[in-house]
């Protein structure tokens, strides 16, 4: 693994920004490392540093704009589907003191990648399984780009429910699931916030 400059190219330093077909683990290893990103003490949100994102002023504009986005926004799954402490291992800053320290951590991270993309190829896979969209997603099963990722859990409404979990009380309530970086995922929270509520009206006059 090596360590990323501030942008996704490595020609400008004018910040960073997401490639069109740009790798989770590559996405990750910048988020940790330029950094991209910081957790709350509580390790269960993320804050964007906007100062080290590329300010998007092309023509271009609106499909890089979207590209960060869909990056972004796959991270809520990432802080759904990841242990506390190998989200503490990506985020702690690297030792500058020791290279042999510096290697140590640099593997560790590494193999924290590696699990999480793993986790997140699984939990879309299984949830793919159990739904209709799965036979017009095989084509980009094993696809572990940041945009491709978006597209198939968009397709199941970001969900964050265990697919081999058949209790309603597993279901995350949005936003408090993620960051909620579009109106898309409030949106689903908002209706199946209402829905419930409706179901206990029609309860209470019967």
């Amino acid at each position: 693994m090596s360590l990323l400059p501030s942008n996704s190219n490595g020609r400008a330093s004018a910040g960073y920004c997401v490639e069109r077909q740009c790798l989770l683990k590559s996405f990750l290893s910048a988020t940790s490392s330029v950094p991209l990103a910081r957790l709350n003490d509580e390790k269960d949100k993320i804050y964007w540093v906007t100062a080290n994102w590329k300010t998007t002023t092309t023509a271009k504009q609106k499909s890089a704009a979207n590209q960060n986005t869909e990056a972004k926004k796959i991270m809520e799954l990432v802080l759904h589907l990841t242990k506390k402490e190998d989200l503490e291992t990506l985020f702690t800053p690297l030792p500058d003191n020791s290279t042999h320290e510096l290697s140590i951590a640099m593997d560790k991270r590494r193999e924290v990648m590696d699990r999480i993309v793993d986790a997140v190829m699984q939990f879309l896979t299984d949830h793919e399984k159990k739904t209709k969209t799965s036979s017009s997603r095989q084509s980009s099963a094993s696809a572990s780009t940041t945009g491709a990722l978006y597209s198939r859990w968009k397709k199941l409404q970001y969900t964050t429910k265990d697919p081999n979990d058949n209790t309603e009380n597993n279901i995350q309530p949005w936003p408090a699931a993620g960051m909620a970086l579009n109106g898309s995922a409030t949106a689903i929270g908002q209706g199946q916030q209402k829905e419930a509520a409706r179901k206990r009206q029609r309860q209470d006059i019967e």
